[in-house]
């Protein structure tokens, strides 16, 4: 009976997944299992005998001790990493030691590969931030360029504007020439304002990370209707607020004033001649972030032609009115900046409905 328990010990051990060595009290190797041969591709019969210190020279000595430790004390330790090196290569392995009889059993997990999975993935992750950081620098570069190109040509623009205006004023113009000057005069007129709406751009992303702090939307929506008054008037516009869920937010002032302007001027811009002009304003908390809601009864925006040609900058949806495509460029640059997202659903002649996650 005892044999047969010695022969089912020894196919379980020989048998099993996992690589398993066993050492005497003298730390000398006195079996190896097939799997742990396996995981390093050497013969048994030239390490059986060999001393732990042979196999293991890198070894360091409060590791030895703690495996002294184990066969004098019987309680059985883990050790991560254990390394060793074969002229096959380099091994590292998450060992369990543990005693059997006299000496100390090494259940072995061959990390080698997941190792160096992860030496991969850091050296990819550090090439991703070198890459960032590179890129960010990039993107503050073209920022700086844009800028100095932007306030170089407004110079020559100007100088071409007076020219123009003495080339008039001195009665210069032939009639016959007269349309031709007036197209050059709007083409002009048309690359100031693009200019002037750049800068705006420009010098808005460099104020992006301004700090923030509490303000509250009765506040920001009352100075926009002021400013905006004499359209309010002209067209009779009916502003419905409701902030009861959602009275203040931590923003930058000056930023969510900006998103308010564009989004009211647009309703206001783009309202339906045939009806009077309704603009619903309201806030409410979802998922712990504050929700702004604009909806109006407009001409409505062809939802066909794609949110990414809305919010694009100097991208118009409709024509027929006065405008740069700049203020949606700008309300979703605010909002992204913040971590936020806009949304956008609308029907042509049923009007446009505008949410947004501050």
């Amino acid at each position: 009976m005892e044999n047969n328990t010695t022969q089912l010990r020894a196919a379980f051990f020989d048998m099993s997944h996992s690589p398993y060595i066993i050492l005497d009290e003298n730390l000398i190797l006195i079996d190896i299992n097939t799997n742990a041969l396996a995981n390093i591709p050497v013969n048994k019969k030239d390490i059986i005998g060999k001393k732990f210190t042979d196999l293991f020279p890198d070894a360091p000595n409060n590791r030895l001790n703690a495996y002294r430790e184990v066969i004098n004390t019987g309680v059985p330790i883990d050790v991560e990493e254990v390394k060793l090196c074969l002229p096959s290569g380099e091994f590292v392995f998450f060992v369990k030691v543990f005693r059997v009889g006299e000496g100390i059993g090494f259940a072995a997990l061959n990390i080698t590969k997941m190792i160096n999975t992860i030496d991969s993935q850091k050296k990819v992750a550090l090439k991703l931030k070198d890459f960032n950081t590179r890129l960010k620098q990039r993107n503050k570069d073209l920022e700086v360029f844009s800028y100095v190109a932007a306030h170089d040509i407004k110079a020559p623009l100007t100088n071409i504007h007076t020219l123009l205006s003495f080339l008039e004023n001195e009665g210069l113009i032939k009639k016959s020439g007269r349309p031709v000057f007036l197209k050059v005069i709007q083409s002009l007129d048309i690359m100031t304002s693009k200019l002037k709406a750049l800068n705006d751009v420009i010098a808005l992303k460099y104020s992006l990370s301004e700090k923030q702090e509490l303000v509250t939307f009765k506040e920001i929506i009352t100075n926009v209707k002021s400013e905006i008054s004499e359209d309010i008037k002209k067209f009779d516009v009916q502003i419905r607020e409701d902030f009861s869920q959602c009275n203040a937010i931590l923003y930058n002032p000056e930023q969510l004033h900006s998103v308010l302007q564009n989004l009211l001027t647009n309703s206001i811009k783009y309202r339906n001649p045939n009806i009077s002009p309704i603009i619903k304003i309201s806030t409410k908390k979802e998922n712990g972030k504050c929700v702004l809601k604009i909806s109006d009864n407009g001409i409505g925006i062809n939802m066909k032609l794609g949110q990414n040609k809305m919010f694009g900058l100097f991208k118009r949806m409709h024509t027929h009115v006065e405008g740069l495509g700049v203020g949606l460029y700008i309300v979703k640059s605010i909002i992204t900046s913040h971590g936020g997202s806009i949304k956008v659903t609308s029907k042509i002649n049923q009007g446009t409905k505008f949410k947004i996650v501050l």
